[in-house]
């Protein structure tokens, strides 16, 4: 059985378990966030945050690649609390999100790979697009890897701003700080950032 079968398999049995495994105050928990309440969803965080664990441990594994999907999961939750009500399985529904970000992610690690293996085997690089390429890629692989470098929190708002496109005051209110802490934060940042690449040549 190859890795794709094997990981369908288990999706398959991930959704199959989560039927009819809901309790009534999950669904009181759905309504209450689909309404804002931030308490509701930290409720539900707690209570659902190991079930999503470990599905993303048996199909990326462990790291901060399980821990940032993990959170991807519960901000697409709160991002789309306005449609939470229509939910009729709530599990099922966390478990897709789940599966979902998890093997997004796999797909674009394989095509990161598989795109610096190609710039690589072009290297007699005699066309300047190439070369612009391999720059861009080395550029690319650096700000993850400052990035990456950042305090868990610090990385998270970073993220939340330059990936998600959330404001200050979302992310304030996602988060439950206060405006000027992620300003911050964000702040501080962007400055370690560019540092890092500055460090690598990257930048002036």
């Amino acid at each position: 059985m190859n890795k794709h079968t094997e990981n369908s398999k288990f999706q398959a049995d991930i959704l199959r378990s989560t039927e009819n495994s809901d309790i009534p105050h999950v669904y009181r928990l759905f309504q209450l966030i689909s309404k804002g309440d931030k308490e509701a969803f930290h409720q539900l965080f707690n209570l659902y945050a190991p079930f999503s664990a470990v599905i993303i441990k048996k199909i990326v594994g462990t790291g901060e690649q399980a821990e940032d999907i993990l959170q991807e999961v519960f901000l697409k939750l709160w991002l789309k609390r306005e449609s939470l009500p229509s939910v009729e399985n709530p599990k099922a529904w966390i478990a897709k999100i789940t599966c979902y970000l998890c093997y997004n992610w796999l797909r674009h690690e394989k095509y990161c790979e598989k795109a610096n293996a190609q710039i690589k085997y072009l290297l007699p690089a005699y066309s300047n697009e190439v070369e612009e390429a391999i720059g861009f890629t080395e550029t690319t692989d650096n700000l993850a890897k400052a990035v990456k470098g950042l305090p868990p929190q610090t990385r998270m708002i970073f993220k939340l701003n330059k990936e998600q496109g959330m404001k200050i005051s979302e992310i304030a209110d996602y988060l439950q700080l206060s405006p000027q802490t992620v300003k911050n934060t964000l702040g501080t940042a962007l400055k370690k950032v560019k540092a890092y690449l500055r460090q690598q040549g990257l930048t002036s």
